[in-house]
């Protein structure tokens, strides 16, 4: 009676989800911030921000695009060719950022 159901598993998340992570929206041509569940399952582009404080003074500033893989929202299946923009399928209980994504 008291199985835990649903999403149990830990979701692999194989670059740095502390920094700023970032999608860039082709429709209004602009980046947004996303959570690492928005961000590792999207099919363009995607951009880290990582700040180092040494003495709680943001000195160095590191800003890449992630060209790792593209995973299926919330599942650890790697998607092959995937689509632009999100992939995979998000429950309206989880929707985030008003529907921009």
């Amino acid at each position: 009676m008291g199985e835990k159901r649903g999403n149990t598993g830990k979701l692999e998340n194989p670059y740095n989800d502390n920094g700023v992570l970032e999608v860039y929206h082709e429709e209004i041509k602009n980046w947004i911030r996303v959570t690492s569940r928005e961000f590792r399952s999207w099919g363009g582009k995607r951009r880290i921000t990582e700040y180092k404080y040494p003495y709680r003074q943001p000195t160095e500033i590191s800003m890449y695009e992630y060209t790792g893989p593209v995973f299926e929202y919330l599942t650890n299946k790697i998607i092959n060719k995937p689509s632009s923009g999100r992939n995979g399928f998000r429950p309206e209980s989880q929707s985030t950022c008003n529907g921009r994504i």
